[in-house]
């Protein structure tokens, strides 16, 4: 009995030890790191614009605004940091969205589109971003993905 104590003992200090580590490797500061290595990365391809239109039909694609670069850098950014991100689950529907993204490539070939609901605060990415989780916003998120946006809404 005495070595089944001193055995759970020690593996809890070794569990303590490996945690720290990993919870120092992922930590924020090595996040870029990580998504460099293991390629991670939203988009797969170079964007070269990005475009925002209104979930309406017809409408959506007479009055849509074409992205700064500065805009268009700064979302690609926030769509890569999964801290944006909770792991919730939905059952929200695309249809519900507000706002539309497409980002395209040099040829003009859409890349990737990304519905927007900033009133549910939730996003779905085509093809999928694994960062994006299952594409709920955490308060704080959704108040930076607000304010990016806010000179297109």
């Amino acid at each position: 009995m005495k070595r089944k104590s001193i055995f759970i003992v020690i593996l809890s200090f070794v569990a303590i030890g490996f945690g720290s580590v990993l919870f120092d490797f992922f930590d924020r500061g090595n996040q870029t790191e990580l998504v460099e290595t293991l390629s991670i990365v939203f988009p797969k391809s170079e964007v070269k614009s990005a475009k925002i239109y209104k979930n309406q039909i017809f409408i959506g694609r007479i009055f849509a605004k074409k992205l700064s670069e500065n805009h268009k850098n700064e979302l690609i950014d926030f769509f890569n940091d999964s801290y944006n991100y909770d792991c919730s689950e939905t059952t929200w529907e695309r249809s519900e969205s507000d706002y539309i993204l497409r980002f395209y490539n040099e040829n003009d070939t859409e890349i990737i589109k990304i519905w927007i609901d900033l009133e549910a605060g939730i996003t779905f990415a085509f093809p999928v971003n694994s960062n994006m989780k299952y594409g709920i916003l955490t308060q704080k998120g959704l108040q930076k993905l607000q304010i990016i946006l806010k000179d297109y809404r």
